[in-house]
């Protein structure tokens, strides 16, 4: 058991996650392969801490215990750093690296040593990338709204697209509107009996015959207008 007073530990007594660093390693030393929590949850007992902090609890229920939390935080940071890894899911095992500084710096393992390690550094460095790129694409996301919103409300851009828009939309919705009409009138005629009743013919100036015709359907009488090409007498 270690005294859990001697490591680095917040006001309120609780040793900080970075205490965690070499009890984890100490740990993976003793045991070829852990799984996450029963790595997580030998570290805790191995500090033989009072219940009030072992049994400490977050306030959101996601998060669960703060020793643990902690001390999960450290697990993480030492795969980072490449002084675990992972054969499989959820599992952890020690590396030679990891062994070499367990040899150097035993329980006095810090998060600064951690931390200069290359694989740690490159880690840090992908996710500042990653933060910058969000940022830029954030940033220009944001200049794109504010002036697509300015010119919304432009109130010389606004009228004329208001214009524009009410024009366009009367001739889309008379288009389908009389589509609909059309369609719906040709079914009827198609489905309904008729007979002609009466007929004309005139022919234009131009050699166009024009044929009139009554046609009579059941409910109601048709007055059609056929226009015929010009055809020989």
């Amino acid at each position: 058991m270690i005294d859990y007073t001697t490591l680095k530990h917040s006001s309120d007594g609780m040793p900080t996650w970075d205490a965690y660093l070499g009890i984890l390693l100490k740990l993976a030393m003793n045991k070829q392969l852990w799984t996450a929590d029963a790595i997580k949850t030998a570290a805790v007992d191995e500090l033989n801490l009072p219940d009030e902090l072992r049994n400490r609890e977050y306030n959101s229920k996601s998060t669960g215990n703060v020793a643990k939390n902690r001390a999960g935080f450290a697990l993480s940071d030492l795969k980072i750093a490449g002084y675990l890894r992972s054969p499989r899911r959820g599992e952890y095992e020690i590396t030679k690296l990891g062994k070499d500084a367990w040899k150097k710096y035993g329980l006095n393992l810090s998060r600064t040593v951690v931390h200069d390690e290359p694989l740690h550094k490159q880690h840090q460095a992908k996710l500042a990338k990653i933060k910058s790129d969000n940022s830029d694409t954030s940033e220009t996301l944001v200049s794109f709204n504010e002036d697509l919103i300015q010119d919304w409300f432009n109130p010389k851009n606004h009228s004329v697209s208001l214009d524009v828009l009410a024009t366009n939309l009367a001739m889309a919705l008379s288009a389908f509107f009389l589509f609909i009409l059309l369609s719906h009138f040709h079914y009827v005629l198609s489905s309904i009996p008729t007979r002609e009743s009466s007929s004309s013919s005139h022919r234009g100036e131009n050699g166009t015959l024009y044929r009139c015709c009554t046609v009579n359907v059941p409910g109601f009488s048709l007055l059609a207008l056929i226009v015929l090409p010009f055809l020989p007498e």
